[in-house]
């Protein structure tokens, strides 16, 4: 298991490096780590990362170039945890599709994980990947990071999507807009909420994000 873990985050590493380059346009090495320096500066002595400081181009992609791998391999680490102590976990896989909804986590990176995590361990035939993010240029990331996958050869996330019929979308939103919420919700299977309670500011904003979860599905 340890030696398949190393293999996936190898690929992790590679696919999230092939999406930058594909994708980086204008953006240099300098860009990326003069980013990447101010990113780490903005997390000293906080979780929360203002959605203004992913506004630019450059700030984006060193995020999602530095930190894609990590969240990736903690998804599909938590991901296969859960299917081995979980049956009611287990049994979402078993049914002919399913959805999930990864909220806040903005990329969408630990979608990858889930993916990589779910090709040995899921019986469905179609999945719905559904990105909520309140900081629209995420999209962009998110569609570029799926299509590498889609059409590469990067581990059990890639075969994922040779083997299953897979689509996703990107939806912007303010998860404490609770109507906007609450009907991305309606027909999730999944929910997942990496690290989205952590950076919200109180407990009442934690409250107004998992009040609506009044859904059969598994968080």
């Amino acid at each position: 298991m340890a030696c398949e873990d190393k293999t996936e985050e190898m690929h992790f590493v590679s696919l999230f490096e092939e999406t930058l380059e594909r994708n980086r346009g204008h953006i240099s090495d300098d860009d990326i780590y003069i980013s990447l320096m101010n990113i780490i500066k903005s997390f000293i002595g906080k979780i929360e990362m203002k959605i203004n400081n992913y506004q630019t181009p450059e700030m984006a992609w060193a995020y999602f170039f530095r930190f894609s791998p990590i969240s990736a391999a903690l998804a599909r680490a938590q991901v296969l945890e859960a299917v081995r102590s979980s049956e009611e976990f287990r049994s979402f896989f078993k049914r002919h599709s399913l959805e999930v909804l990864s909220v806040g986590s903005g990329p969408g990176s630990d979608l990858i994980g889930l993916c990589s995590a779910l090709h040995d361990n899921s019986d469905f035939q179609k999945l719905r990947l559904t990105l909520v993010d309140k900081n629209e240029h995420w999209q962009s990331l998110f569609e570029a990071m799926i299509q590498v996958t889609r059409c590469g050869d990067y581990g059990n996330a890639s075969r994922l999507f040779k083997v299953k019929e897979i689509n996703s979308s990107f939806i912007c939103c303010d998860v404490l807009n609770t109507a906007t919420y609450c009907g991305a919700l309606g027909n999730a299977d999944i929910v997942w909420m990496k690290g989205l309670l952590s950076i919200l500011e109180n407990d009442e904003e934690r409250y107004l994000a998992i009040k609506v979860m009044d859904y059969n599905c598994m968080v």
